[in-house]
């Protein structure tokens, strides 16, 4: 279960911040286009069957999608 505050496209930060994705017991896997620099266009979270499924959409590079048991999101603020 992913316990974080949910913040929309919307919201503004004025400190900076560190996300950690941790997914543990990853049941499927598909990696591609994986090289030395890769762009995110979208990363999305989603359930469905009692499992997470991450859809990663690139702009450049690393494009795929991760099927698991448990994903953890974590925020941290950065110092300075």
């Amino acid at each position: 279960m992913i316990k974080s505050p949910i913040y929309s496209a919307d919201s503004e930060f004025t400190e900076s911040w560190s996300i950690y994705l941790e997914i543990n017991e990853i049941l499927e896997i598909e990696l591609v286009g994986f090289n030395h620099q890769n762009v995110l266009f979208d990363l999305t979270i989603s359930q469905r069957d009692g499992l997470y499924v991450i859809n990663i959409d690139a702009s450049f590079g690393l494009d795929g999608f991760i099927v698991a048991r448990e994903v953890r999101l974590k925020m941290a603020l950065q110092n300075g």
